[in-house]
């Protein structure tokens, strides 16, 4: 069984999230829903939206769709809040659709994310930073992160029984120690970092499953922020189409067997005797001879044909072995 990526909302809040969300449009599917919020407007509204998107992710038939036969792992269902706290109202807002989105969700799905030790649910806030290094005040954004961390150790609903949704916020600024990202690039940063998550199965495997998933408490010295940086590989058109045409047609012969091949397996079938047979000639054998040696004379016998250096690899599959 493979391990499919868990059902997922990316919610794009204010310029910056919308702008994300567009760019990820092509990776929607059946278990990844993509919405984009206006900063302006409620966020009540914006929380019923989700609400809805993960009723049709986490029902029957959305399940059914988009796992595999046999995955018998409990429902989960990964949320993240893409924002830019560089602009004001997103930072007004955004601490509060973290905290209502984790209440709905719970409250909503209480069956199939309470009363487990590992969260099911995860809400994780991705958000950027710009404007501080231009002169722009940071205490809007410093609120705005301060009360998302008090949040995500607040404890969960029904007396802290259920785990706070929030188990790392994610924060990129433009400015690092060695550059300076512009708002394109930026943008772009954090567009390959959701594609990464959304495209494979990162987000299943060890470390990245506990680093998302693990409960805040756990955190060493409280440290819920996490920060990230995603280089992408330029290769000319020329180069992309080697590579591309080289990756195809290894992936053709591994999927379709050649007919050389093919006979060659059920010549090799017809060699090996069948177990019953085996085990009959085991039981008749009363001449008080060798038993190994009995064995050995059960053995195939096989002519390997030599391989020489012009021959292709084409033929050196087809090779038959009598």
């Amino acid at each position: 069984m493979s391990r499919v990526a868990s059902p997922t909302i990316v919610l794009g809040l204010g310029t910056f999230g919308c702008e994300v969300v567009e760019r990820l449009r092509p990776l929607s599917d059946a278990r990844t829903i993509l919405l984009d919020a206006d900063a302006a407007k409620p966020a009540g509204e914006h929380v019923a939206r989700a609400v809805e998107s993960a009723e049709s992710l986490l029902g029957l038939s959305g399940l059914i769709e988009s796992r595999e036969p046999g995955d018998d792992r409990r429902p989960a269902l990964d949320l993240f809040v893409v924002a830019d706290l560089g602009e004001p109202e997103v930072a007004e807002g955004v601490p509060d659709l973290v905290r209502e989105l984790g209440q709905r969700l719970e409250k909503r799905f209480s069956h199939i994310f309470g009363g487990h030790d590992q969260p099911n649910l995860t809400l994780s806030p991705v958000l950027a930073l710009t404007g501080s290094r231009s002169g722009q005040s940071p205490t809007g954004a410093a609120r705005a992160l301060g009360r998302i961390e008090a949040e995500a150790f607040a404890g969960g609903p029904a007396g802290g029984q259920v785990p706070p949704p929030v188990p790392r916020v994610f924060v990129v600024e433009q400015q690092t120690s060695r550059y300076e990202l512009s708002q394109a690039e930026l943008t772009s940063t954090v567009v390959s970092f959701l594609s990464l998550l959304l495209r494979s199965s990162l987000r299943q495997e060890e470390p990245i499953r506990g680093f998302l998933r693990g409960p805040p408490e756990q955190l060493r010295d409280r440290r819920v922020f996490a920060s990230f940086g995603c280089a992408t590989l330029e290769l000319c058109l020329e180069r992309y189409c080697v590579a591309q045409g080289a990756a195809d047609l290894v992936e053709s012969m591994r999927e379709v067997p050649s007919t050389g091949a093919a006979a060659g397996a059920a010549r090799a079938h017809r060699l090996v005797p069948a177990a019953a047979d085996l085990e009959s000639s085991i039981q008749k054998h009363d001449s008080g001879g060798d038993l190994i040696e009995l064995l050995r004379a059960q053995a195939p016998h096989i002519d390997y044909p030599g391989i020489d250096w012009h021959h292709t690899p084409e033929q050196i599959r087809d090779l038959n072995y009598d």
